[in-house]
Formats: structure tokens, C-alpha cells, sequence
């Protein structure tokens, strides 16, 4: 009988932690914004648009009726400046009458080799801390959407040279003014 007992403790108590607890898949479109140097020696700005998504799995933790943890460790697949391993840390808050959601954290980009060795940036800062800002909407329990906002903690992510083929090789900051993802979330 308590044998019996313990057990069934066991095993409500798995419920109610796996009730709180969420995983799933993200796809993460995105853009960003980066310094760039013209021939001229000229400092200019571009926006850069990816064709590809990151991927990332994602694990998410019910603190409050409200308030959730999440962790999201994914790839960031690009053949532009900016692509690697990316780690992701939120808190999402989620509103009581409706379906959107409001989240803030932290992501580091740890860099590969940008642009598979043909990009302008020689020595990368790695990883990339961004702060981020989002709102979302939640489709149903399994399917959401956000939009998400992030800034560098530090704009200078690597150097580069003015003119390569220059033989006073005068090297420049490359800096990453911020970076904008559409993600999509699918939990099991």
C-alpha cells in the first residue's frame, strides 16, 4: 500500500512538471544592419536580408500562471558576415485575456567563419551579446509567432582592412547596429 502510494505521488508529480514545461522547433528569419566600407574608404550602412532561417530547438519552463523561462540553442545558416551557433535566454510574459505574449533576454552569437572566408570581417568578436525585445501571438498551444528586436551590447563585432591590397593594411571596426527576426514556434 505505500509502496502503491509512493508511486502515484511519482508519478502526479511528472505531470504537474511536465505540465509546466514546453519543447519545439523555431525557425527564425532575420536581417540585420552593418557598417560597411566602400572603396572610397567611405563608412556606409546596409541592410542585410537572409533567404535561409535559423534553426533552433527550443525548451521552455512555466515559472508563474503568467511568466515562463525559455532556452533556445539553434543555428544561424548565412552566406553573408553573420552566421553560427546561437544561444538564446527570454522570460516571456503572456497576458491573461489574449493570446500575445511580450519577451526580453539575451542571445550570444558564437561566429563561425563569416561567409565561409568570403567576408570582409578578419577579426570577429565571438560570441555577440544582443540584448532583445518581442511580442508574439500564440495561434493555438502549439503554433506561435513573434517578432523580435536586438541590439548589440557592443556594436563592434570584428575588424577589417580599409583596402586589402594596400600595404599599409590600415584596419577599421566593423559594428552590427542591430538585427530584427520573424521566428515561428512549434511545440510538442
Amino acid at each position: 500500500m505505500i509502496l502503491r502510494t509512493i508511486i502515484i505521488c511519482l508519478l502526479l508529480s511528472l505531470i504537474m512538471v511536465a505540465k509546466n514545461n514546453e519543447f519545439g522547433l523555431r525557425l527564425e528569419f532575420y536581417t540585420y544592419n552593418l557598417e560597411n566600407i566602400s572603396i572610397q574608404g567611405e563608412y556606409n550602412s546596409k541592410q542585410i536580408y537572409l533567404s535561409l532561417p535559423g534553426f533552433y530547438v527550443f525548451y521552455s519552463h512555466k515559472i508563474l500562471d503568467q511568466f515562463s523561462l525559455s532556452f533556445k540553442p539553434g543555428i544561424m545558416i548565412s552566406d553573408e558576415d553573420i552566421s553560427g551557433f546561437d544561444l538564446g535566454s527570454f522570460i516571456r510574459y503572456n497576458f491573461e485575456r489574449n493570446n500575445i505574449y511580450l519577451f526580453t533576454g539575451v542571445n550570444l552569437i558564437y561566429l563561425n567563419d563569416p561567409g565561409g572566408g568570403q567576408s570582409l570581417i578578419e577579426d570577429f568578436s565571438s560570441p555577440i551579446s544582443l540584448f532583445n525585445i518581442g511580442i508574439g501571438y500564440s495561434f493555438n498551444k502549439h503554433i506561435r509567432i513573434d517578432f523580435n528586436y536586438s541590439l548589440p551590447f557592443d556594436k563592434n563585432i570584428g575588424k577589417t582592412y580599409l583596402d586589402p591590397d594596400d600595404n599599409n593594411l590600415n584596419r577599421i571596426a566593423i559594428k552590427l547596429h542591430n538585427l530584427v527576426k520573424l521566428s515561428f514556434e512549434f511545440s510538442i
